[in-house]
């Protein structure tokens, strides 16, 4: 089982193993019910968060190149940065702190490591579409089985400007009802396809067909994006 499309059809050829017997599985919000009826807070800071093959180097040289913004980094990552921005705080945070942050973010961005062969980030960015955010990610293994850009979030190269650009523009004014349509898309994406309800039917029916002896079929009914682990 993997949770992206992509570790699907690398898994085979990096093992040897017959691609039909690897299924994708897409993984899943976390959130309790609790969490996710629980009041969010449009705030104003941009929040990042997570530890497993992040890379915040860009997104804090986007940081300081936009003084006006603040930005909170969940994660250790950045331990030891030379140089912080004033604008940004960053540090490793408790479970329920992280939760909190999340929930108060104006934007959510998660800064993926590039030219990995594992996906990761999706408990953070789709807990973020769960509650409503605008999710930011860039365009690296995986993610487009999850996040469709312009429709449900934004995917960027992942430089420092791309960051810079995309930041500019979902706070710009103009672009306020774009922003609130990709949200309101976000949060139905991640609450009927990426539910945990939906995850566990899957595993279930994957485990059923092991047990016939079946080829488990090659791909996700569910998958979001044809196109193109580590999920926290």
């Amino acid at each position: 089982m993997k949770l992206s499309s992509d570790e699907q059809r690398l898994f085979p050829l990096i093992w040897g193993i017959d691609p039909n017997k690897v299924r994708f599985v897409p993984y899943m919000y976390t959130l309790t019910e609790e969490e996710r009826v629980k009041p969010v807070e449009r705030g104003t800071y941009i929040f990042a968060g997570g530890n497993s093959f992040r890379d915040y180097g860009p997104l804090v040289e986007a940081a300081r190149a936009l003084p006006e913004y603040q930005f909170i980094c969940a994660t250790r990552k950045l331990d030891g940065y030379p140089n912080l921005p004033p604008n940004v705080r960053a540090g490793q945070v408790p479970t329920n702190v992280f939760s909190e942050l999340l929930r108060g973010a104006s934007v959510v961005v998660v800064p993926l490591r590039m030219g990995t062969k594992r996906a990761s980030g999706q408990q953070t960015y789709l807990n973020a579409m769960a509650l409503g955010k605008l999710v930011i990610v860039n365009d690296a293994f995986g993610v487009r089985d999850y996040v469709r850009h312009g429709e449900n979030g934004l995917i960027v190269t992942g430089s420092p400007d791309s960051y810079v650009e995309v930041l500019r523009w979902a706070f710009d004014p103009v672009n306020a009802s774009e922003v609130e349509r990709m949200i309101a898309q976000a949060r139905e994406d991640a609450l009927q396809r990426f539910n945990p309800t939906q995850h566990a039917r899957m595993l279930v029916a994957m485990m059923q067909d092991v047990l016939a002896g079946e080829t488990p079929y090659p791909s996700s009914p569910y998958r979001v994006n044809e196109v193109n682990s580590d999920a926290s």
